[in-house]
């Protein structure tokens, strides 16, 4: 919203800038007696209703693309706002589940001398809240969000069922972990995006969504 209205800004200063100009060069050519002053004076006149015209027509727009994505925001931001959280603590306990299992591969050559660390505890209690906020998101405000975000959370769904089949059969694996770590970013950097797309409350700065 604050680069529609600078760029709004600029736009308005451009065509009174030009008007001023225009109507300097008309009153002095029309006092030298080339031009009819008045002539001149509605042909300019109607230039400038007409570029202050699609000024307003451009904030009209703006403010109805705004309200849009407002209502859009006002309805999808309970579910989206607990989902950042969800996937943020996805990637932390799934990165202590990794550390855990390279914690427990003796290196090669100290096998008989080498001792397993502590392991680290790892609260796998988000698994289900988040199982339960994509279903909530693709079964009830599916038709509130983008296609790209849809597509991105079965994406995910479908990544996710691949580790853990394969994690079943196989057993614990630091590739699968590093998979799973990986799904769970993209998929946490694509929820980001589509709320500062419609809600815009993200860090001038960073240009990073507020917390997250």
């Amino acid at each position: 919203m604050q680069k529609y209205s600078i760029i709004l800004s600029i736009t308005f200063v451009f065509f009174v800038g030009l008007w001023c100009g225009i109507m300097s060069v008309v009153y002095f050519e029309g006092l030298s007696g080339h031009y009819k002053l008045d002539v001149l004076l509605k042909i300019f006149g109607t230039f400038l209703m007409f570029g202050v015209a699609c000024i307003a027509a451009r904030i009209n727009y703006n403010n109805l693309k705004w309200q849009k994505q407002s209502r859009v925001w006002e309805i999808n931001k309970g579910i989206l706002l607990e989902l950042l959280p969800l996937l943020k603590t996805a990637i932390s306990e799934t990165e202590k589940a990794l550390q855990n299992e390279l914690n427990s591969m003796p290196p090669s050559g100290y096998e008989d001398e080498w001792e397993e660390p502590e392991s680290i505890k790892v609260d796998w209690s988000f698994t289900p809240k988040l199982d339960d906020n994509l279903t909530k998101v693709k079964l009830i405000y599916q038709p509130f969000l983008s296609k790209k975000f849809i597509d991105s959370i079965d994406k995910f769904l479908e990544e996710n069922s691949r580790i853990n089949e394969e994690g079943w059969i196989n057993g614990p694996d630091p590739m699968l972990y590093d998979d799973s770590i990986l799904n769970y970013k993209i998929l946490k950097d694509e929820a980001k995006q589509f709320c500062m797309k419609v809600a815009g409350i993200y860090d001038f700065h960073t240009k990073d969504l507020i917390g997250f």
